[in-house]
């Protein structure tokens, strides 16, 4: 036996039957009628359809972040934003054809740029590199070849590449790599890409 409950038998008990027109009962039946024969649409598709947008929406926004994150951490690991590489890239290609087999450097600093022609001819062993090295307030960036040495501030450094394509830039005080980029010597900041494989 289900036990009563007092609270729902008073309010029941209390509750007004709602007051209807004649022409709502009789039109009720027909209006069942119709409603049995062209039920309504169930919210549940239109439910499934939002979340299946919104899901949809969220997984390219996550390949959309995915592909920045990717990009930005190519641009970490050198240190160089993909315009720089490029144009970077740009002005090796158009010094390398304008002297072929001659290119041994490209300098760059606050006067503007600075070519290093071989005299001997010989095509460049190596891929292109692109190494900036900042000290006491001066920065100069070159584009060279594994084997060049380059100067900064009266100090020279050698800027070699190895078989796994990272830049080491080697000094009278320092020894850097592009596969450990924060392990530095003190007051030196520097920046290396192979152009080659970065674009």
């Amino acid at each position: 036996m289900i036990p009563r409950d007092v609270a729902l038998d008073a309010v029941l008990r209390s509750a007004r039957v709602p007051v209807r027109s004649p022409e709502y009962w009789e039109e009720f039946p027909a209006r069942v009628i119709r409603r049995l024969r062209n039920p309504v649409p169930h919210p549940m598709p239109l439910v499934r359809r939002r979340s299946r947008w919104r899901w949809s929406f969220g997984l390219a926004t996550a390949c959309v972040v995915a592909a920045f994150l990717i990009s930005f951490w190519r641009e970490r690991e050198s240190g160089f934003t993909a315009a720089e590489l490029a144009q970077s890239r740009k002005i090796y290609q158009e010094l390398a054809a304008l002297f072929p087999d001659r290119l041994q450097a490209v300098q760059f600093d606050e006067q503007g740029a600075q070519l290093v022609l071989a005299t001997d001819g010989r095509p460049p062993a190596s891929a292109p590199l692109l190494v900036q090295i900042c000290h006491a307030g001066s920065c100069r960036r070159f584009i060279t070849y594994s084997g060049q040495r380059v100067a900064l501030n009266g100090e020279n450094f050698e800027i070699l590449a190895d078989a796994r394509g990272n830049v080491l830039v080697v000094g009278d005080r320092l020894a850097w790599s592009s596969s450990r980029p924060r392990q530095t010597a003190t007051g030196y900041r520097i920046r290396a890409a192979a152009l080659a494989e970065a674009l």
